[in-house]
């Protein structure tokens, strides 16, 4: 087993009722940080990250905005 799936399998979830059919759940550890849903207790999707090398790390420039920051007909 490589060293990310053991990180993701001792990281620790946090459940909660998904928006729409089955749980939403958040995986999170200083080595990966991931997110899934699970219905009828079978997993239907899961995604997990890894971090770099559990240590914070500075945001990168990006031009990718949150939808909150955002605004039409931006001219810039």
């Amino acid at each position: 087993m490589t060293k990310f799936r053991k990180a993701a399998d001792a990281a620790g979830s946090e459940g909660r009722q998904g928006v729409g059919l089955g749980t939403d759940f958040r995986i999170e550890s200083r080595q990966v940080t991931g997110f899934g849903l699970v219905l009828n207790e079978k997993v239907l999707h899961v995604s997990v990250f890894a971090r770099g090398n559990g240590r914070k790390q500075e945001a990168q420039p990006s031009r990718m905005e949150r939808y909150t920051q955002r605004r039409r007909n931006r001219t810039t």
